[in-house]
């Protein structure tokens, strides 16, 4: 607490208005506030402008700055020397001993920091030669370290109200919003106005999440809200599951969406700004006339603007601001055709509508277009550039401009991005804090979309910003199998069990950072290889490796070095063909029998095997146990992290987090390796090496540079792949065997004694079981220190220590261990390399069912589950001519007791009668369960599934039940090429898409655009049929009166048609106006339980329990 404290008169310190004087202390003798006026009259102006752009890119840096500056100062280094700001905080140890920045108070302090002091030294140094001292370019650092102001906060917000109780919330929200984007950038304006529509309405409380219940609509189906993007509300859903298990039931779903909207705007380029928190959710959401009257339509003109902004307490400059997020997204044709039909605004620019016109070419279309010309996808002030060239889209877009009162904060905006920025924080900031709730107001949602029932988790935290939790302490947790975590204070131990749920999950956020965001160089890829190899028939893949190994380093760190080691012996003998992973048989020894892969972890031989069933669950049998490999050794190079060192910091000091705070960049001295892409599409070998051939191509750690040299040479690998790839060595044990003669009957006199000492101490005598880590330094942490072992001869093996002593190989390790950059660079390089050996590709090997046994020849893999045996072919290999395939008895029986074994033509034989009765009687709704008995008994036969299986029927059926995710998990699992064949399933799909993204004019014109079969036109039409009375009941819901235009929008049909259907049904229409007053719906609210629905449920709950 007392860094906290500290940290807090530093901040309070520095925040001044330059429009007040202030008093100053007397200076000491030597200082001045003019010194460098002579000899580097620039100096503040180079360390300004180098800390603005840092800050646009990494705001949490000015904290650090601020603490490394106060951390200097209070420390005494010499009694000679004196005490205080003299820079010493900067150095970094050496042999004589640890530096300032090794002590525990320093150890949280943030490398980001050291690195902005390192820069600007360099950038003063370049315009002034070395005149200006360490010491003052930290001084002037902390000084400028204040890059926004923010309003006054609201009562129970702060900027630090998770420290305690999820300190990694804003890391890892930004770390999934990070991968979510790179695979749609749309999301990020989806979440910014999620934000928006939520704070306007009713206030900040999240209660634009909720889903509609019987008692009427949500805010969701108001129509201002219908175009809201549900993957945003996906987004926030699983950022809640993830900071849920991470950290127990403690951030807000409205403090998620106010964090997503930041970093909605950060990742697209914009700034990057604190956000208070402490938000509780909502007990209620608001009605659909509460909706219409805060969310201001794109039609509005500024007096509107500045009236509606007024009731909120926001001002025309937060209108102006709070505009400009729409430098990011797309809107409807229908949000602005009103500036297109019947007559072109004549405030647009020409060239600007002829385009729209070119999207929207008549009234009502479902068309988009992005909502800033100039640079749709990144968060800058060309939206008000746009403006001043009459390309705004909205007419309250274009009215900013065009009225005296907000036309002087647009020009500005528009010829200043940072005083836009500046003003967007304050605003953003602002506008957050609208009607909060906090303290004991409101709740914290388990679910996002619904109000929590009447109990509560008892483990949720009670006061969020620093009071005492409700989690239990669990035990003490090992940190090696070596020793244990010391005893520390109360406050330090209630950390402990969230921290270590947090570490995987910081796990795998770090490993989708790229390292410095350097780009890799890659060797040429052999024919055959690519990196988008799986992308259409398993474009999970990455996901599922990651993940899987996440979980998994997490019981087992030590595993990352067993799949990295195993990917190498892999591709070392008969190349990079799964070979490694084979059983042996009858035949001889396998691989794995060969000496020097007896020391293998057989945990890493599960892994892939467990890979592999998870992956063939997901995508089929499609991804070969090469791939896999080598997909596992990258991840065990990535997300590798030292949980040693965090969990070190945990024993330490509270504000053990300074580094997770931040940037997660900045985080890299502890993260894993580079992450880089790997070339995919091998194909499994047939056999298996001999062992002669396995003690031939595995260099022994006993080798020299020359033995090595020459071995690698074979493999057309030269110098800088060998001290690159032996820095695989970083991470992982070595076994006392492999190391001995350099202890044992004399000891290697290249050894540091200090180090030999510990050696001895773990390998007593000769032929010890013992082992001990590779990497002194940072044993559990992919990074250069193996590198800084050598240099200290420190190297474990013979074949390491020698890459320093030999001169063909000792620059490269003196410049690897210099620049870790550049090691990973070459090792990426080097390894891609690597992964290229003699591979299989196209028709050679094979894709096995099992990793460990070469396939049998009806390439179909055995599991059971459920207790029942299946025989899966994933779709993937039809059975083209009659083979035997044996039934649940024949895989039961024993061996020589078969004999009701069925041929395949008999198999073939599919009883499709109940699909087809169903269809032919219109019994649609049955369609679905049906298609998926059949499915099942037909696994369950071994029959593979063939051409005339009825997947548009099955797909149609998932969909005329409105279950989407059957729906989108039956299109996945269905064959590209089939696919591609079948241009009546890909419409029915089409169907599917337009529903998931709330596409209501899409889904008609799916329809309609399509001459369906006589076996489905009938489903087809009883879909669409019950499609348009669903959205005819949720415009009754949702309106009191609405135009024919919009009705036939939703309806699909033409305005006279909308009109008779409307009419039809009790609506009245005002014909002048073309406005139809909704005839509401009689509610009901006596509710009838459904005994079979009763009886369900309670099977379910039983299942749940059993």
């Amino acid at each position: 607490m007392a860094y906290n404290f500290l940290f807090l008169l530093s901040c309070i310190a520095v925040v001044s208005s330059s429009s007040h004087a202030y008093v100053y202390p007397p200076l000491v003798e030597g200082l001045s506030f003019t010194f460098y006026k002579s000899t580097c009259p620039d100096l503040e102006s180079i360390v300004r402008s180098y800390l603005k752009q840092l800050f646009q890119s990494d705001i949490s840096v000015a904290s650090g700055l601020l603490r490394l500056h106060f951390h200097d100062c209070f420390v005494q280094v010499d009694e000679e020397q004196g005490e205080g700001c003299d820079g010493s905080i900067l150095l970094d140890g050496s042999f004589g001993g640890p530096s300032e920045k090794d002590a525990p108070p320093n150890l949280t302090l943030r490398p980001a920091a050291f690195k902005a002091i390192d820069e600007l030294q360099t950038l003063i140094t370049q315009a002034c030669g070395p005149v200006v001292s360490c010491a003052d370019i930290a001084a002037l650092a902390a000084r400028d370290s204040v890059p926004y102001d923010y309003p006054p906060l609201a009562d129970g917000l702060s900027f630090d109200f998770y420290d305690a109780t999820c300190p990694f919330v804003e890391h890892l929200v930004r770390c999934y919003l990070e991968q979510a984007f790179g695979n749609d950038t749309g999301l990020a304006a989806g979440l910014l106005r999620v934000h928006f529509h939520d704070c306007f309405v009713q206030g900040c409380d999240g209660s634009i999440l909720l889903d509609g219940s019987a008692g009427g609509p949500s805010e969701k189906d108001a129509p201002p809200n219908l175009t809201l993007r549900p993957a945003a509300f996906e987004a926030i859903d699983e950022l809640q599951a993830l900071l849920t298990a991470a950290c127990g039931h403690v951030v807000s779903c409205a403090d998620i969406a106010a964090l997503a909207a930041r970093d909605s705007v950060y990742l697209s380029g914009g700034p990057d700004y604190e956000v208070p928190l402490g938000r509780r959710d909502g007990l209620s959401y608001a009605t659909i006339e509460a909706v219409l009257s805060f969310i201001p339509p794109p039609t509005s003109n500024v007096t509107d603007l500045i009236d509606l902004f007024g009731k909120l307490g926001l001002d025309a400059y937060d209108l102006v601001s709070l505009s400009g997020a729409h430098t990011i997204g797309i809107a409807h044709c229908a949000s602005f055709e009103n500036r297109l039909f019947p007559a072109q605004d004549p405030t647009l620019d020409q060239t600007f509508a002829e385009n729209l016109y070119l999207t929207c070419p008549v009234a009502n279309t479902s068309n988009t277009t992005a909502l800033d010309v100039r640079s749709p996808d990144a968060f800058d002030n060309n939206y008000y550039v746009d403006l001043l060239n009459s390309q705004g889209l909205f007419t309250s877009d274009q009215g900013l401009y065009a009225d005296a009162r907000t036309q002087p904060t647009v020009t500005g905006f528009a010829v200043d991005q940072s005083l836009f920025f500046d003003k967007f924080v304050y605003s953003m900031t602002k506008m957050g804090q609208l009607s909060v709730l906090t303290g004991d107001q409101g709740e914290i949602r388990k679910n996002c979309s619904a109000i929590n029932a009447g109990d509560e988790f008892s483990w949720s935290v009670a006061d969020g910003d620093g009071g005492e939790s409700k989690l239990q302490c669990l035990p003490l947790m090992p940190i090696s199998k070596q020793g244990w975590l010391k005893p520390v204070s109360r406050t330090e131990q209630a950390l402990l069990p969230m921290a270590a749920s947090l570490l995987l999950w910081l796990l795998s956020c770090v490993a989708f950072l790229s390292s410095s965001s350097e780009a890799y160089d890659y060797p040429p890829l052999v024919d055959g290889l690519s990196f988008g190899f799986y992308k259409s028939t398993c474009p999970s893949l990455k996901s599922i490796v990651r993940k899987h190994l996440k979980q998994a380093f997490e019981n087992d760190v030590g595993l990352a070095a067993g799949l990295l080691r195993l990917h190498f012996h892999d591709c070392f003998v008969q190349g990079c063909d799964g070979s490694i992973l084979l059983d042996g048989s009858a035949g001889g020894p396998s691989e794995k029998d060969a000496p020097p892969n007896l020391t293998l972890r057989p945990a890493a031989f599960e892994a892939i095997n467990d890979l592999q069933a998870v992956i063939a669950k997901a995508c089929g049998q499609v991804v070969s146990c090469a791939d896999i490999a080598a997909l596992a050794a990258r991840y065990s190079v990535r997300l590798v992290l030292s949980i040693s060192f965090l969990l070190r910091h945990l024993t330490i000091t509270t504000p053990w987090l300074e580094c997770t705070k931040t940037e997660p960049s900045s985080c890299k001295s502890q993260s894993g390796g580079p992450s880089y892409k790997v070339p995919l599409g091998r194909r499994d070998g047939l056999s298996f090496a001999t062992r002669n051939d396995v003690l031939s191509s595995l260099p022994a750690p006993t080798s020299n540079v020359t033995d090595l040299l020459d071995a690698f040479g074979k493999l057309d690998l030269d110098a800088d792949d060998l001290v690159a790839l032996s820095g695989g060595h970083t991470i992982g044990i070595g076994h006392c065997t492999s190391f001995e003669k350099r202890l044992f009957p004399t000891q290697d006199s290249t050894l540091d004694q200090t180090f030999a000492d510990n050696l001895y101490l773990t390998c007593p005598v000769a032929n010890t079981t013992n082992t001990t880590v590779l990497d002194v330094r940072s044993p559990d942490t992919f990074d250069n220190k193996y590198y800084v072992d050598l240099l200290n001869r420190q190297g474990l093996f013979t074949s390491d220590q020698d890459l320093y002593t030999d001169s063909r190989t000792q620059p490269i390790v003196e410049r690897f261990a210099a620049k870790q950059s550049l090691f990973f660079k070459k090792f990426v390089f080097s390894i891609t390399k690597m992964g290229q050996l003699s591979v299989l590709t196209g028709n050679q090997g094979e894709i096995r069912s099992n990793c460990s046994a070469i396939n049998s020849s009806n390439n179909l893999l055995s599991s059971s589950e459920g207790g029942r045996r299946y025989i899966y072919s994933f779709n993937l290999i039809r059975l083209k001519q009659v083979a035997t395939i044996k039934t649940d008895a024949d895989l039961d029986a024993k061996p020589g007791e078969e004999g009701n074994g069925r041929d395949a033509a008999a198999c073939l034989a599919m009883d499709l009668s109940p699909i087809q009765n169903a269809v032919a009687s219109g019994s649609y709704a049955t369609i679905a369960d049906a298609c998926d008995e059949l499915m099942l008994q037909v696994a369950s036969r071994g029959i593979a599934y063939q051409e005339d299986w009825p997947f548009t029927v099955h797909l149609l059926g998932h969909i005329f039940a409105n279950d989407l995710n059957s729906a989108r998990f039956l299109w996945k699992s269905i064959p590209q090429g089939f696919k591609e064949s079948k241009p009546e399933l890909v419409a029915a799909w089409r169907i599917g898409q337009c529903l998931w993204t709330r596409d209501y004019a899409g889904v008609y014109d799916a329809i309609r655009g399509f001459e369906w079969s006589p076996e489905v036109a009938g489903l087809v039409a009883a879909f669409s049929e019950n499609y348009t009375k669903k959205m005819f009941q949720l415009l009754s819901s949702a309106y009191s009166t609405i135009g024919v235009a919009d009705v036939a929008h939703f309806l699909g049909m033409s305005e006279d048609e909308a009109t008779n259907y409307a009419l039809q049904h009790g609506w009245t229409m005002d014909s002048p106006s073309k406005m139809l007053t909704v005839k509401k719906p009689r509610i009901i609210t006596e509710q009838k339980l459904d005994p079979s629905r009763l009886q369900r449920l309670t099977e379910y709950v039983f299942h749940l329990e059993h």
